[in-house]
């Protein structure tokens, strides 16, 4: 996108327009980007101090649906 945008334009237009965009779309960025992460490996870390036995298998597991779920998603959209 970098090389289209300054190709119709110039340089400083294609810097103002990526930090326009960043500017819209901080909060989304700090969301996804720190605050959920966070709370999802705390969440990770709890289960694996209580239940130390299963969480091997139980990644393991959803490793491989997450696999064949993929596999089926793109299998059928051809």
């Amino acid at each position: 996108m970098l090389g289209f945008c300054c190709q119709s334009s110039s340089f400083m237009f294609c810097m103002q327009r990526y930090v326009a965009d960043i500017e819209k779309s901080w909060p989304v960025l700090i969301v996804c980007g720190g605050l959920l992460p966070l709370f999802v490996s705390v969440i990770w870390l709890l289960l694996i101090r209580h239940f130390v036995a299963a969480m091997p298998w139980i990644t393991v597991a959803l490793f491989n649906i997450l696999i064949i779920a993929v596999t089926m998603f793109y299998y059928l959209k051809g």
